[in-house]
């Protein structure tokens, strides 16, 4: 697979320092990441996920083989939404990952 970036939009009530603390519990070494919140967020129109409140910028870190990255961004999307978050990936590999 050439383009291992993924885009992971998360809606919930959380902080911004709140959702940081959430995933700093989890600790994922085969994850870059960046959490933001998102311009783009509409508390009228959060059914549509791209209107989440925050996204996550993630890449693989460095020496990660492909398939630990995947398992890991896998690993972080079900533990938001067992946390109560909206999590929605837009990225190549998508179809490996836990659906909605």
């Amino acid at each position: 697979m050439e383009n291992l970036y993924c885009k992971l939009f998360v809606d919930c009530d959380r902080s911004l320092d709140a959702l940081e603390d959430l995933v700093a519990k989890q600790a994922r070494r085969e994850l870059d990441f960046d959490i933001q919140r998102n311009d783009e967020f509409d508390p009228n129109r959060r059914s549509d996920f791209l209107f989440s409140r925050y996204y996550f910028d993630i890449e693989p870190a460095p020496r990660t083989e492909e398939s630990d990255y995947v398992a890991a961004v896998a690993s972080l999307v079900e533990d938001l939404r067992k946390s109560g978050c909206r999590a929605v990936a837009a990225c190549d590999f998508e179809d490996a990952l836990p659906k909605a």
